[in-house]
């Protein structure tokens, strides 16, 4: 029979149709070659450093409540492979950053859904310590969460609690088994602002190694926190109590204040590092008038951020000039400014530059309403060779950020801008810069700068800055967008 007929098609065609067995192998090879191959990463990396790198992802990716499990970083790498399930699973490091939410008004049966889950953290977690958030509703009439949670209580290394004055006095339960805790944040709903709670608490009198403490809310002054431990202090009082605390601190280094309608307070902290100021919706206008009541002769470094992009506050320069006044010798370092929608103008702050001859960074995030940098700013930080040193703005400055908030269109000149950052990076091929005077060497630009004159004026200024780039400043541009500094 001829070799073309349909009968011998099987030796120069499919060779399945020849042979059924051979069409059920290439089945089970196809479905095989579908399957996902390990990363690429494995066969780059031993398993140690996957394991680091997992427990940084862990550590520093925010986690959504825990019933939403597949929120959970751990259970994501746990599904990538084989491998990866295999180093997630019994690392206790892993499971042990989490935060759960319980009695939430959208889900009346989180606590039932979330505890078995709950449990299975803490029991894969042992025996890390842990770093926990945990949210704990008025809508929640089960304390089982909680209950769980606080059985685990000596393992506690950085725990924020946001509960409401029912739970305050269950808190004792755990008293001096804390000795690992580290990391302590007190919040109360915000349902609950104004309500006050008579219960002492001492759970926390003894707690050996906490440093950092925040509170949001209504707490009462009767809480009772090693004090004379704390190094890192933040609050957000009703009234003048977080004032009390602050001042009981002797050890304190960095504070952050929400400011209230706080009066006659003077609060003083000779070894005080760092002070940030936290303005929002329930500050008053004029809070920053709170700087009258501090005396800190040895803070380096003064944040002042808005949470509040359609609030005005006013700004009184004459009371920054005061408080710079009232502690010397005052040689701040690094002075910032985050979406403030204020009423200081240029002049203003170049006065308030004037007394910080130590200042070393400066960071303005623009406010979408009143921004703070222009041109008459660049200009006073342009140098000048005809210049003494005395005459110039800001001598030790090495790091400026300029930024804008979302949406905002940049008012800063590029020219002027430039100019003046040329003027501060000396050429290694020019005679240099004075040796008492500081050189740029760190600059950060929104990319909206380059667009406030589009055309040849964007490319012209954008050549200079590469030019200096090859002189070794460092220059980063951030596309516009909501600040998360």
């Amino acid at each position: 029979m001829p070799l073309g007929s349909p009968r011998d098609t099987s030796l120069d065609g499919d060779p399945a149709k020849s042979d059924p067995s051979h069409g059920q192998q290439s089945e089970r090879s196809s479905r095989d070659n579908c399957e996902p191959l390990p990363p690429l990463i494995n066969r780059l990396l031993p398993i140690e450093i996957l394991t680091q790198v997992f427990i940084e992802v862990c550590r520093n990716t925010g986690l959504g409540p825990l019933y939403y499990t597949h929120l959970a970083p751990v259970t994501i790498l746990a599904l990538v492979c084989p491998l990866w399930r295999d180093i997630a699973i019994p690392n206790p490091t892993l499971w042990s950053s989490f935060r759960f939410t319980a009695g939430d008004s959208f889900r009346t049966d989180t606590t039932r859904n979330m505890l078995p889950i709950l449990r299975l953290f803490l029991q894969r977690s042992y025996p890390s310590d842990l770093a926990v958030c945990a949210q704990i509703q008025e809508r929640s009439q089960d304390d089982s969460c909680f209950n769980e949670l606080a059985l685990h209580s000596e393992r506690w290394g950085h725990l924020h609690l946001d509960i409401f004055p029912r739970l305050i006095s269950k808190l004792n339960t755990v008293k001096n088994r804390v000795s690992a805790l580290k990391t302590l944040s007190l919040q109360t709903n915000l349902v609950n602002r104004g309500l006050q709670s008579n219960d002492v608490v001492d759970a926390f009198e003894y707690a050996p190694q906490l440093r950092n403490f925040a509170t949001r809310g209504s707490m009462s002054s009767a809480l009772r926190i090693p004090w004379d431990q704390i190094t890192d202090l933040s609050f957000d009082p009703p009234d003048a109590t977080g004032m009390e605390w602050a001042q009981q601190c002797s050890n304190l280094r960095s504070l952050t204040v929400y400011p209230t309608s706080l009066r006659n307070v003077d609060i003083t902290h000779p070894l005080l590092h760092e002070l940030s100021l936290s303005l929002g919706l329930f500050s008053p206008p004029d809070g920053l008038r709170i700087l009258t009541c501090f005396t800190m002769p040895n803070l380096l470094s003064l944040h002042i951020k808005s949470f509040s992009a359609t609030k005005p506050f006013a700004w009184f320069h004459s009371a920054f000039l005061a408080f710079v006044a009232r502690s010397p010798p005052f040689a701040l370092r690094e002075l910032a400014f985050v979406n403030v929608y204020t009423d200081m103008t240029a002049p203003q702050l170049i006065e308030c530059l004037q007394v910080l001859p130590s200042l070393q960074t400066l960071k303005i995030i623009e406010s979408c309403r009143n921004p703070l940098f222009a041109r008459e700013i660049c200009q006073a930080l342009t140098r000048r060779p005809s210049e003494g040193r005395s005459m110039h703005l800001a001598p030790m400055l090495t790091t400026l950020h300029l930024t804008e908030d979302e949406g905002q269109r940049s008012i800063i000149d590029p020219e002027s801008l430039v100019e003046m950052v040329e003027s501060r990076v000396p050429d290694p091929h020019g005679t240099g810069h004075d040796a008492g005077l500081a050189s740029l060497t760190s600059l950060t630009l929104g990319a909206a700068v380059f667009w406030a004159r589009p055309g040849k004026h964007a490319a012209m200024v954008m050549m200079r800055f590469t030019l200096l780039e090859e002189r070794g400043l460092r220059i980063s541009v951030i596309p516009p967008g909501p600040s998360d500094y």
